[in-house]
C-alpha cells in the first residue's frame, strides 16, 4: 500500500466512514494544517512529517504525543513563529507569518511550556507590558487584570514574579495568555508540574472559555488520560497525526478502554507500515499480538462533526495591531523598568570604570621604586664622611675625593636601594638570588684614574682608563625593571661627569654624547607610560563594558522565553532591538561620562585635544561595542558560548589593535592586518588628539572616525541580518 505519511492510510478509512455517516455537523475549521513537513539543517529526520489536522472553532483541541515528537515545534508554525518547508497552516483562515495576516499578534494567546516571564516584573507590570503590545487601553488593562488575578487566584499583583511559588506563576503565565480575550489559546504544557488541584481549575477555565463558541483552545500535554476532556484529540508520533477524533470515538473505534491503549495500538500500527514500507519483516519495537492484513486498519470512522476550511462560517476574526509601530514605546517601557531593577547593574556600570580607571592610574606606568643594587666600592670606603652630594670636585690627581662616592649620592633614592658589599663575587652572588637587580663595582683607585683620564684624554695610561670605568651586571629577567634601571644608571653618568667638569672648571659639554636633545614638539623626553597608555584604557573601557553589558542584557531577554513570547503577541525582532539601544545608549553615555571624569579629570592624565573630539571617539565606539554585544547575542542562546566568543573576540583586539604596545613594535605580518581590528585607527587617533592636540583637520584623526563609523554600520548590519533571518534562533 503506497502512502505519503504515516497517518495517510488511517485518514483515508477516517473519510470513507465520514462518507457513509448521517447527520454530520458542519463546523468551521479555526485551525487547518495540512501536509505540514520541516527538517532542521542537519538533520535527515523531519520533525514534522507531512503533518494535517483540523481545529474547530469553539473547541478545545488536545494534542498528545511524548516529549520531542515535534509537538512544539508545529505550535510555533501556527503562531507564526517558524516557516514550513512544505504544506500550510491557515489560522482564521489566513496564513501565519504572512504580510498583513497580523499573525503573530494578539489573536493568539501564547502559554509557552516554559515560565516566559521576566522575575524582575510584578504581576501587574506583566499584565500591563502584554496589554499594551497588544493594543489595549490603560484602562482595559486594569480591568481585565482584576477580572484575572480573581478568576485565576493571584493574590499579589504587586509581588515580583521571581518570588511567587511555581503554581502561581503558571498561573501569571495563562494569565498573559487570557489577557487580550484572544479568539485562539494555544497553550504548552500547561499542566506540566502542577499539582491535581491546578491541573483540574486550568481545565474548567479552558471549558467555561469555549462555552459560548467564540474562543478556540489548542493545548498539548504527554498526560494521555487527561486529554479526554478536550472535545478532539489529535495523536501525535514522531512528526506525524496517528489520528484525531473525539475521546469516545477513538475509544470506540480502537475497542479500548483508555487513551493510552488507543496510542499504543496507533504506535504499532505506524511501527508495522513503516517496516512493511522499508520492505522489513522484523520484529515491532512494541511487544504485541502480531497482526494481519485485516486488522492493519481501523474501522472507518462515523463522523457526527465534520470540520471545514471555510473563513466566511467563522464567527472569530484577526486582532490587529492599531499600529505597526505600537510595540515600540512598551518595549522601551519593560526595558526601562528591567534595568531600574536591576540596581547592581546599575551600580557595576557606574563602579567599574572607577575601579579601573583607578587601578590603571595607582598600578601601571609608573617608575619602579626600591630596587636594591648591590655596591663593590674598592675606590673609596666611607662616603658617609664626605659632606653632602654637591661638595666640590677636587682635580688634584695626587689626592682627589672619593669620585666614586660623588655618582652613587646622584642615584634616585626613590628608585635604588644600595647594599654595599666587600667582592665582586658576594654582590653577583646577590643578584642571582635575586636580592638585587645589579651589581656595581668601583674598582681601587676609581677617583684618581678618572682625573687622569679627563686631563690626559688619549694619552692617559691603559691601567687608568680600565680603572675609571664602573663594571656593571644586571638581572635583565624583568625587561621593564631592568630597562628602566639601565636607563636611571645611565642618566646618572652624563650628570656625574658633567658636575666633574664643572668641579674641575671645564667644559661641562666635553664629555657629554655628541647629540643635542632640543625640547620635545610633542610630549616628554622623560618615560612616561600613563599618558601612553591612557586613550586606549579609554577606548577600551567604553568598548568592552557596553559589548558585556548589551551582550548580558539581549541573552537575557533571550533565554527565558519572554522575548519569544513578546514576538508571539505581535512585537517585531527590531522593535526589542530599537528598545534595548534607546535604553542602553543612556546607559553607555552614563558610563562613558565616569570614564572620562575620572581619567581626563580627577586623575588629570595628560589631554593636549579637544574633549569633543574624545567624546566623538567614545560615543562612536561604544556604540560599536553595544552592537557586537547584540550581534554575539543574536547568534547564541546561552551565556556560555557568547562569553567564549567575546573572550575570543577581546584578546586579538587586547594584543593587536595598539592598546597595550606600539603598532610599530609589531610582526609585519600582523601589523598589516591588525589596522582590520575595531579599536586599531580609533585607538592611533584618540592617542594623536590627547598627546598630539591633533584635530579633526588632521588625516589620522579622520581616518580613526571614519574606520569607528564603518565598524558601527558593520556592525548593526549584521546583527540586523542575523535577527532577521535567524528565525529559529529563540527557546
Amino acid at each position: 500500500m503506497d502512502t505519503n505519511s504515516d497517518g495517510a492510510v488511517l485518514e483515508s478509512r477516517v473519510e470513507a466512514g465520514a462518507a457513509a455517516g448521517a447527520g454530520v455537523t458542519i463546523k468551521p475549521g479555526a485551525v487547518i494544517v495540512k501536509g505540514a513537513t520541516i527538517t532542521y539543517p542537519l538533520s535527515k529526520t523531519p520533525v514534522l512529517n507531512g503533518l494535517s489536522m483540523s481545529v474547530a472553532e469553539g473547541t478545545i483541541y488536545g494534542l498528545l504525543g511524548a516529549s520531542g515528537c515535534g509537538k512544539t515545534t508545529l505550535l510555533t508554525c501556527i503562531v507564526g513563529r517558524r516557516q514550513l518547508d512544505s504544506g500550510s497552516v491557515r489560522v482564521l483562515g489566513l496564513t501565519p507569518g504572512a504580510p498583513g495576516s497580523g499573525l503573530p499578534g494578539p489573536t493568539i494567546g501564547y502559554m509557552p511550556q516554559e515560565l516566559a516571564l521576566h522575575g524582575s516584573f510584578t504581576v501587574a507590570e506583566t499584565y500591563r507590558y502584554f496589554g499594551w503590545i497588544s493594543g489595549m487601553s490603560k484602562t482595559e488593562v486594569q480591568e481585565r487584570t482584576r477580572e484575572l488575578l480573581r478568576l485565576l487566584d493571584i493574590p499579589y499583583p504587586n509581588k515580583l514574579v521571581g518570588e511567587l511559588s511555581g503554581g502561581q506563576q503558571r498561573r501569571v503565565s495563562l494569565g498573559v495568555a487570557l489577557l487580550a480575550k484572544p479568539p485562539i489559546l494555544i497553550l504548552d504544557e500547561p499542566t506540566v508540574g502542577v499539582d491535581p488541584t491546578l491541573r483540574s481549575s486550568i481545565w474548567d477555565l479552558l471549558v467555561n472559555e469555549t462555552k459560548m463558541g467564540r474562543t478556540t483552545v489548542i493545548i498539548t500535554t504527554h498526560y494521555i488520560e487527561e486529554a479526554r476532556q478536550s472535545d478532539r484529540v489529535g495523536l501525535m508520533r514522531d512528526g506525524t497525526l496517528l489520528d484525531e477524533d473525539s475521546p469516545e470515538s477513538l475509544l470506540t473505534r480502537y475497542g479500548a478502554e483508555t487513551m493510552e491503549d488507543v496510542f499504543l495500538k496507533l504506535s504499532v500500527r505506524q511501527q508495522r507500515l513503516r517496516q512493511r514500507r522499508a520492505g522489513s519483516h522484523a520484529i515491532a519495537m512494541v511487544d504485541t499480538k502480531p497482526l494481519d492484513d485485516k486488522d492493519e486498519l481501523p474501522p472507518p470512522a462515523i463522523e457526527t462533526v465534520k470540520v471545514v476550511d471555510d473563513p466566511s462560517l467563522l464567527k472569530s476574526k484577526v486582532i490587529r495591531m492599531k499600529s505597526d509601530y505600537s510595540s515600540v514605546a512598551p518595549s522601551v517601557w519593560k526595558m526601562v523598568v528591567f534595568t531600574w531593577r536591576n540596581k547592581t547593574v546599575i551600580g557595576v556600570l557606574g563602579v567599574l570604570p572607577i575601579i579601573v580607571s583607578l587601578l590603571f592610574a595607582f598600578a601601571v606606568g609608573g617608575e619602579p621604586r626600591g630596587l636594591h643594587m648591590a655596591v663593590v666600592n674598592e675606590d673609596y670606603a666611607k662616603c658617609k664622611t664626605l659632606g653632602p652630594p654637591d661638595f666640590p670636585a677636587d682635580c688634584d690627581v695626587r689626592d682627589p675625593l672619593g669620585l666614586s662616592c660623588r655618582y652613587l649620592s646622584r642615584l634616585d633614592k626613590h628608585m635604588f636601594i644600595l647594599d654595599y658589599f666587600n667582592d665582586v663575587e658576594s654582590a653577583t652572588a646577590a643578584v642571582r638570588r635575586g636580592q638585587a637587580w645589579g651589581a656595581l663595582h668601583f674598582p681601587a683607585n676609581y677617583s684618581r684614574s678618572v682625573s687622569v683620564r679627563r686631563k690626559q684624554g688619549e694619552k692617559a695610561p691603559d691601567s687608568d682608563i680600565d680603572n675609571s670605568e664602573i663594571s656593571v651586571w644586571m638581572d635583565m629577567s624583568n625587561q621593564q625593571v631592568s630597562d628602566t634601571a639601565r636607563a636611571a644608571l645611565g642618566k646618572t653618568a652624563l650628570d656625574y661627569f658633567r658636575d666633574v667638569q664643572l668641579g674641575c672648571k671645564g667644559n661641562p659639554d666635553f664629555r657629554a654624547l655628541p647629540m643635542q636633545f632640543n625640547q620635545p614638539i610633542y610630549g616628554q623626553y622623560k618615560l612616561n607610560f600613563p599618558d601612553f597608555f591612557a586613550p586606549a584604557i579609554i577606548l577600551s573601557i567604553v568598548y568592552n563594558v557596553n559589548v558585556i553589558y548589551t551582550m548580558a542584557g539581549f541573552l537575557d531577554d533571550k533565554k527565558d522565553g519572554f522575548m519569544e513570547r513578546s514576538i508571539s503577541s505581535g512585537v517585531n525582532v527590531l522593535e526589542i532591538l530599537g528598545a534595548h539601544v534607546v535604553v542602553d545608549t543612556v546607559m553607555m553615555i552614563f558610563s562613558t561620562f565616569t570614564t572620562l571624569t575620572m581619567i581626563c579629570g580627577f586623575l588629570g592624565f595628560e589631554n593636549q585635544g579637544s574633549m569633543w573630539t574624545i567624546i566623538l571617539f567614545c560615543a562612536i565606539n561604544g556604540l560599536c561595542g553595544m552592537f557586537q554585544g547584540y550581534f554575539i547575542a543574536s547568534l547564541f542562546n546561552t551565556d556560555f558560548e557568547a562569553v567564549f566568543i567575546a573572550m575570543g573576540i577581546y584578546f586579538p583586539t587586547l594584543l593587536l589593535s595598539g592598546l597595550m604596545w606600539p603598532l610599530e613594535g609589531m610582526h609585519w605580518l600582523l601589523r598589516s592586518v591588525s589596522w582590520l581590528l575595531p579599536l586599531n585607527l580609533a585607538t592611533t587617533a584618540i592617542r594623536a588628539v590627547m598627546n598630539r592636540g591633533w584635530g579633526l583637520a588632521m588625516a589620522t584623526v579622520v581616518n580613526g572616525v571614519i574606520s569607528s563609523i564603518l565598524w558601527l554600520l558593520f556592525f548593526v548590519a549584521i546583527t540586523v541580518i542575523t535577527l532577521r533571518l535567524k528565525k529559529t534562533m529563540l527557546k
